[in-house]
This record gives structure tokens, C-alpha cells and sequence, in this order.
């Protein structure tokens, strides 16, 4: 519903809502920036929330599900992280996969991606 140029970034247009206009720009670096600035603010939001230690593809997967999805739905997998059911947290991850109230095969992909690289 909102222009988005990529990796998260809101297209500029509106200085009070960016992400409401076609138009404008942005490099690859900044894109990068902009990226690398949302994951980490992320991740300064849910390591406090975890409770339990996560190595790096598994963080990598939680974040690249946080940045996609939000950090509310993000904070819906905290208890079943932190209580190390991973069956439950796999039916719970894998369940966001809608798009316009139909199952999307590109967030189906995109989160079976997500947690293959969480469960290695």
C-alpha cells in the first residue's frame, strides 16, 4: 500500500509521510546504509526479549523476519523461542505467508528460507 524502493527503504516524495509517493531515488549505498541502520535497530529491540543464546544464522533469520514483518509480529516468537519449541516456533514462522487475505508462493519462499537458515 505504500511506495518502497527495496531493502525496506520508503520511497522519499512527502516529508510528512515518505512512503505515500511515487518518484525519487536512492543509491545502492544508502539503501545498504538504510538497511544495515533498521536490522540493527531491530536487533537492539529483541535481544533483550530472548532469553535463551541464538547463534548468528539464527539471528540473521530473526531479523530478516523482524525487518520483513515488523517487530510485533516478531515479538509473537519470542515465547516460543525463549521455551525452545521449535515445533511451535516452525508452525508460527511459517504461518505468515499472506498477502490480500491469499497465500503468497514469494512469502511462502521467503519465510521456508528464513527457516532453514534458523534451524541449522
Amino acid at each position: 500500500k505504500k511506495w518502497s524502493l527495496g531493502v525496506g527503504t520508503k520511497c522519499p516524495g512527502s516529508t510528512s509521510d515518505p512512503g505515500q509517493y511515487p518518484g525519487g531515488s536512492i543509491t545502492r549505498e544508502q539503501a545498504a546504509i538504510d538497511s544495515m541502520s533498521h536490522a540493527g535497530s531491530d536487533y537492539s529491540y529483541l535481544k533483550p526479549l530472548i532469553s535463551v543464546p541464538l547463534n548468528a544464522k539464527q539471528w540473521a533469520a530473526f531479523l530478516s523476519f523482524s525487518y520483513n514483518l515488523g517487530r510485533g509480529n516478531a515479538d509473537n516468537l519470542v515465547n516460543n523461542i525463549n521455551n525452545q519449541d521449535w515445533q511451535a516456533l516452525q508452525t508460527q514462522w511459517l504461518a505468515y505467508v499472506y498477502s490480500g487475505g491469499q497465500i503468497s508462493q514469494h512469502l511462502s519462499d521467503r519465510r521456508q528460507a528464513e527457516w532453514q537458515m534458523f534451524i541449522i
